[in-house]
């Protein structure tokens, strides 16, 4: 094993290869042993034998094999050495700093950019917490909706937990903000590099959690926020945590979406029930009919957690799928997941998912032959219609 340093850099111009996601990239490192020798492979075999053994192999392309081959690793270099200079630290997978529960992901992001509370240079060494709970919800919160965030937040630092969101207006600003009210070092995980701040609204929360919290990010520094890069933060979100909150959330919603990526974690998933008619409750009680754990209070939260081995909330019924041979597999479920927040393309469904567009169009026949999912005029794909009879 090389330096932190020179792994990361590996990793990065590894990454930075058109056609190369973290999928692909952990599974040519564990191929090789090693993410170097994976790049120095490249340029000493030929595009078939680089991919033979490789699982999934078959589906890489020569053209990207040629571009490993010429990975930028000056480029890579250069990239860490200007985060750093900003404050951000570079944690890479396999190492001491890298947070275990994201190694539950079948795609764990090989390298995080992470800033730690305080001002770069005049802070003592930090740790990151290691209790941690996600609040998540609609970005058009109503006043209600905030106020149980942010107090579920609040109560949730008072009893030393951090809470994780993903930085966004309504429901995880909210829960950001209790959390760090109370002394808890909320932790904000990025759509985008650390050099965009989305959404530009919530400049003061991004100023409190360069001070008190933690920022997040798979995405190098510079990278802008796309649609792709939101379901890809939505999985670290899940990950980070040991219970998933849904504050308010409609049936198709990203918080739904983070809820899906739990439950395939083995995560605790509770809701805050909502008024019946109201549509930014119809996520929740959604779920909570479905068997999530209710969530009256940070207290309830807790609790969860720590029954978390013996039930909750164990999966979304799915009667119209009637036979084993029916039900959608762990990857296709993760495509239905993404496609809860509209309709998609196959090119756009390819980068959110960090797979090939074999895979994608090969999940997309097999979940289109269900019934599950339905192809507009503009080639995008999206969620069928409930069945009523």
């Amino acid at each position: 094993m090389g330096t932190v340093e020179s792994e990361a850099t590996a990793w990065l111009a590894l990454l930075a290869v058109d056609g190369v996601g973290p999928s692909t990239a952990n599974r040519l490192a564990e191929h090789f042993g090693g993410v170097s020798r994976a790049i120095r492979s490249a340029n000493t075999m030929s595009a078939r034998d680089y991919c033979a053994g490789v699982p999934g192999g078959r589906k890489i392309r020569p053209e990207v094999v040629a571009a490993i081959a010429r990975a930028d690793i000056a480029r890579a270099r250069a990239v860490i050495t200007g985060a750093r200079a900003r404050g951000i630290e570079v944690w890479v997978r396999g190492r001491e700093s890298y947070p275990p529960g994201l190694l539950n992901l079948p795609d764990p992001p090989p390298v995080l950019f992470v800033r730690p509370p305080g001002a770069a240079g005049d802070r003592p060494s930090a740790s990151f917490p290691t209790k941690r709970v996600a609040i998540v919800g609609t970005r058009a919160a109503t006043a209600p909706g905030r106020r149980v965030a942010f107090e579920m937040g609040r109560d949730l630092g008072t009893l030393g937990w951090s809470v994780v969101s993903g930085m966004a207006s309504g429901i995880d600003a909210a829960a950001h903000e209790g959390n760090l009210s109370s002394g808890g070092e909320s932790a904000g995980v990025l759509g985008s590099g650390h050099q965009h701040q989305y959404p530009p609204g919530n400049a003061r929360l991004y100023g409190e959690m360069r001070e008190s919290g933690w920022l997040v990010s798979e995405f190098e520094p510079s990278e802008k926020p796309v649609k792709s890069s939101f379901p890809r933060r939505n999985r670290i979100i899940a990950a980070l945590s040991e219970a998933v909150v849904v504050v308010e959330a409609g049936m198709r919603s990203g918080a739904r979406i983070t809820a899906e990526f739990a439950l395939d974690l083995g995560r605790a998933v509770l809701a805050v029930p909502g008024r019946v008619h109201d549509r930014k409750s119809a996520g929740c009680l959604d779920l909570l009919g479905d068997g999530a754990i209710l969530a009256r209070g940070a207290h309830d939260v807790v609790a969860a957690v720590e029954n978390q081995s013996g039930g909750g909330f164990r999966g979304w019924p799915r009667p119209e799928l009637e036979t084993e041979e029916d039900c959608p597999a762990t990857g296709d479920r993760a495509v239905l997941a993404a496609l809860r927040d509209g309709a998609m393309t196959v090119d756009q469904l390819s980068p959110a998912l960090s797979w090939s567009l074999a895979d994608v169009i090969a999940a997309l026949g097999r979940l289109e032959l269900q019934g599950a999912i339905q192809k507009d005029l503009r080639g995008a794909f999206d969620l069928a219609p409930p069945r009523l009879f």
